[in-house]
């Protein structure tokens, strides 16, 4: 994350822990998951699978991040 020079909170979680907070939403069965939360932590968008590219997951997150500034 260093290296890539990403700024934003993030966690690395590969058994699924950290999907339990999502129950109902995700589950460990959609590993790998990539989700952007909002800023009352609530999921503003997901990528299921396999990660296209690593700009796929900049360009959304930079797009949750805007809709969050524009209110």
């Amino acid at each position: 994350m260093r290296a890539a020079g990403i700024t934003y909170p993030s966690f690395f979680s590969p058994g699924g822990d950290a999907l339990l907070a999502f129950h109902g939403k995700l589950s460990p069965r959609t590993i790998p998951s990539f989700v952007v939360l909002d800023d009352h932590g609530r999921i503003a968008a997901s990528i299921i699978g396999r990660l296209p590219s690593t700009q796929t997951l900049v360009d959304v997150t930079e797009s949750v991040a805007d809709e969050t500034t524009d209110g």
